[in-house]
């Protein structure tokens, strides 16, 4: 008999959250989800969602049957429309409220796949107020949109759409020919972003033919993608996650529990928001040397922020928001450090918001990062410079969500006000102390910018 130890190819949590944040500045990232997404929903899995076929086939099925051979043999006996109809009538019992899947939202995909027909995903979505487009057919293809949206690409159908869902082994053998181009994004986004695998056991190899086919051509080239699995303790499935990897290039994350996937999506989804600096400010008129000052306060701080890896969210705030953006998109483009879309999340204000919409788009901004920097703020009234509304309103706004707030006295105005009420109340930022007086009066920009990267590199999340 021979013995050999088999060795576990698998990444710490901590190295996942890392590599994750690398590509998500770099390329972009994408979600899988599969099946085991419907237990956090209180909803059955493909196992439980087939017993009653099984009942009424007189056999027993396990987590070890191949259940697309086993749903093909109920629609050999009793035929495809009643099968249909069974898991149309199942799915649609069912309350949609995900842990797992508002994790998973908050993490900030753009693009998420699934093998599952149900509607969770969509639904969670609209609870965020958030847009999504759903793609299921070919044809929707077409509706694909990468601004504000997220796309929710589903391999197999969706329940909306019976006739066409994948369930059988037949609809298997058949999905090249029947979704030839479907896959043909599959792989294009497998090529160009990391994946993040989830609640997916890999059995119907669609995926894993798609990843086979990239590495003949690509090789060594290929990208590393990640799967979050419950650990099975067994020689077996080490064997299996040690394959994904040699093979197909995906290294797995374990756990113990399933609980613990939902805390490890919203750790990564911390560290993202670390990695995160909302800018607010804005000013109508400045006297030439104050303008200049603020031209060259705002190139210094966008370039220190992208050399030291954070990247930068603003709404475009007068004048401030012009100058950020045309700083920061220079260095990314001359140095080629990133995705544009990635390291500068602009996100201009419409021309004519209530002030519920404008309150609410100024909570989205800066719910999109840990740390609020505050400079000028200024509008005119009248011809003569007043403290700006928006710029206070974002600071209070900050505040109740308990973000970093770093205001620069030194520029005046709304964030000369930010500055004083946070000086009086300085043992609420602690982080701060060491650095109050650059803050007020400091005006050399490259120590001001340096001081903020300091304040930043402190607080990051552990």
């Amino acid at each position: 008999i021979k013995f050999f130890k088999v060795v576990y190819s698998m990444i710490s949590k901590e190295d996942f959250i890392n590599a994750i944040i690398a590509n998500k500045q770099e390329n972009g990232i994408s979600a899988f989800v599969g099946a085991g997404l419907c237990s956090d929903a209180q909803m059955p899995d493909w196992l439980h969602l087939l017993q009653p076929c099984a009942e009424e086939l007189g056999v027993s099925i396990d987590e070890n049957t191949d259940l697309f051979k086993f749903a093909q043999y109920y629609a050999n006996t009793f035929g495809y429309n009643k099968l249909r109809k069974l898991i149309n009538k199942t799915l649609n019992t069912y309350q949609h409220d995900s842990t797992l899947v508002s994790s998973i939202l908050n993490v900030g995909f753009k693009s998420i796949w699934t093998t599952n027909y149900d509607k969770i995903i969509e639904n969670n979505i609209v609870k965020l107020n958030a847009f999504s487009n759903t793609i299921f057919d070919e044809k929707d293809l077409v509706n694909i949109s990468w601004q504000n949206r997220i796309n929710i690409f589903k391999l197999n159908g969706d329940i909306s759409n019976l006739n066409n869902i994948v369930i059988t082994q037949s609809d298997i053998d058949n999905y090249q020919n029947n979704h030839a181009l479907f896959l043909t994004f599959l792989k294009r986004e497998l090529v160009t972003n990391t994946f993040i695998f989830i609640g997916y056991s890999f059995n119907d190899h669609i995926v894993l033919s798609a990843l086979a086919e990239i590495n003949q051509y690509l090789g060594e080239s290929s990208n590393t993608h990640y799967t979050i699995m419950k650990n099975k303790h067994t020689d077996e499935f080490k064997m299996f996650i040690e394959d994904l990897e040699k093979r197909y290039h995906i290294k797995t994350v374990l756990v113990e529990e399933y609980a613990e996937i939902p805390l490890l999506l919203d750790k990564l989804k911390r560290r993202i928001l670390d990695s995160n600096v909302f800018i607010s400010g804005s000013f109508e008129y400045l006297p030439s040397a104050e303008d200049t000052f603020a031209y060259s306060l705002c190139k210094s701080l966008g370039e220190k922020l992208i050399d030291s890896n954070y990247n930068i969210v603003t709404g475009f705030g007068r004048n401030i928001g012009y100058y950020i953006s045309g700083v920061v998109t220079q260095k990314i483009i001359n140095n080629n450090i990133g995705n544009i879309e990635e390291r500068l999340i602009l996100r201009p204000f419409a021309h004519i918001m209530t002030s519920e919409e404008d309150t609410q788009f100024r909570k989205l901004l800066i719910s999109n990062a840990n740390s609020t920097v505050y400079m000028f703020g200024q509008h005119l009234k009248n011809g003569q410079p007043e403290n700006s509304r928006g710029t206070l309103e974002e600071y209070k706004l900050a505040k109740s969500m308990k973000k970093i707030i770093i205001p620069l006295g030194v520029t005046g105005y709304s964030s000369r006000e930010i500055f004083n009420d946070v000086k009086k109340n300085l043992i609420c930022y602690p982080y701060l102390e060491q650095y109050i007086d650059v803050l007020e009066n400091e005006r050399d920009v490259d120590i001001i910018s340096s001081c903020i990267i300091s304040i930043l590199n402190r607080v990051r999340t552990s």
